[in-house]
Formats: C-alpha cells, sequence, structure tokens
C-alpha cells in the first residue's frame, strides 16, 4: 500500500456506523524514522493518525505501544466505535 490517505479513508468507509474499528500501526515523525523503515511503505504521522480516530468512540487506545519489540518504534493499538 503506498497511499496511506487512500487506505485510512476506504477503511473508515467500509464501517458502517457503530462497527467496531481493531487498528495497529506504527507511526512517525520526521525526525524518528529509524533506518530500517526508511523505505517502509506506510510511513503514516501521528497528527494523520489522530484526524483519522477523530471519527471514532475509542474503546481501548494505546498510542504508544512498542512496535515489533523495538523500543524505538511506537505506535497506536486502538479499538475504536465508528460514530
Amino acid at each position: 500500500m503506498q497511499d496511506a490517505f487512500h487506505y485510512l479513508t476506504n477503511l473508515y468507509t467500509a464501517l458502517r456506523p457503530g462497527g467496531l474499528l481493531i487498528f495497529h500501526e506504527r507511526y512517525y515523525e520526521d525526525h524518528l524514522v529509524s533506518k530500517g523503515d526508511r523505505y517502509h511503505p506506510i510511513r503514516i504521522k501521528r497528527v494523520v493518525l489522530d484526524h483519522f480516530l477523530s471519527g471514532f468512540d475509542i474503546l481501548f487506545n494505546n498510542c504508544s505501544a512498542t512496535y515489533g519489540g523495538r523500543g524505538e518504534d511506537k505506535g497506536y493499538y486502538v479499538i475504536g466505535r465508528k460514530r
């Protein structure tokens, strides 16, 4: 997947109101792209994920979950219900 905005838009559209989202993905800040992730096809910034998740009632949110066991990589693990 090369277009994270398209991916998130389609994910949101596919869910009916009241639909349950279980989502886990790492997020990036401009200065925090590690060497191994430089060419990762989806490099979503946290501000984009915050905006995407604003359409959900969050049931569980761990926005600082480590991703892949590497302490420096941060990610969202979210369970939410579409408004």
